[in-house]
């Protein structure tokens, strides 16, 4: 079973989240705290079901991702412009899930960047993360230990769909009579962000090379 990817955690277990908590304290409001891709849930969830712009004090987003076609990372660019031959050839091989085996976490963290290779664990994260990682170096085995961990790959063709297109839009089946059954229409629509009416607070690292501030909404 592949595993949960933003759309559904943003439509499904985040709005049962904040129900329960309304629910279990008796609060009117609560407010919401997301980094990076719990954003992302967020500006879902408001799009599909902008009720629950009521149900929320304040947003505070902690390198928030959206729209990441301004990303300055090269190699996850780079990355990018293999999705539709990644998503072809998971598709043909039935993988719906990449799970780094335990082995393979302790080599990386327990080895390569806990000893004297550590100069090369640097190097593999900083195509990824950019320069911070040099002030984290003691950091790293714990980074990479949190970081290899189990995803699915229609979120990696989702995230990599995001950063070609430009365009903060629902998953693209790259299939027109797949697109127009699921949606109605033969591209995905975009996520409608006008329906984000909550206060909302973004917090960007000036080393962040993932996210941009270079982003403009119409």
């Amino acid at each position: 079973m592949a595993l949960a990817r933003f759309h559904e955690i943003g439509t499904i277990d985040l709005p049962a989240i904040i129900d329960y908590i309304l629910r279990e304290t008796n609060a009117k409001k609560v407010f919401f705290v997301g980094h990076n891709q719990g954003m992302t849930d967020l500006f879902v969830l408001l799009s599909a079901k902008p009720r629950y712009n009521r149900k929320l004090q304040h947003a505070v987003g902690l390198a928030s991702i959206a729209y990441l076609g301004t990303t300055e990372n090269r190699v996850v660019r780079r990355a990018a412009e293999l999705t539709d031959k990644l998503y072809a050839t998971l598709r043909a091989l039935n993988i719906h899930e990449l799970k780094p085996t335990p082995d393979i976490v302790r080599l990386l963290s327990g080895t390569v960047c806990a000893s004297d290779m550590n100069e090369l664990c640097v190097e593999m994260m900083r195509g990824f993360l950019g320069t911070t990682v040099d002030r984290s170096r003691n950091l790293l085995p714990n980074i990479v230990d949190d970081l290899l961990t189990s995803v699915s790959t229609r979120q990696l063709i989702h995230v990599g769909q995001l950063m070609q297109t430009k365009r903060f839009q629902q998953f693209d089946y790259r299939n027109y009579m797949l697109n127009t059954q699921k949606y109605g229409q033969a591209k995905p629509p975009e996520y409608n962000l006008s329906r984000v009416l909550l206060p909302v607070s973004l917090f960007h690292g000036t080393n962040d090379f993932i996210t941009s501030t270079k982003v403009k909404l119409n």
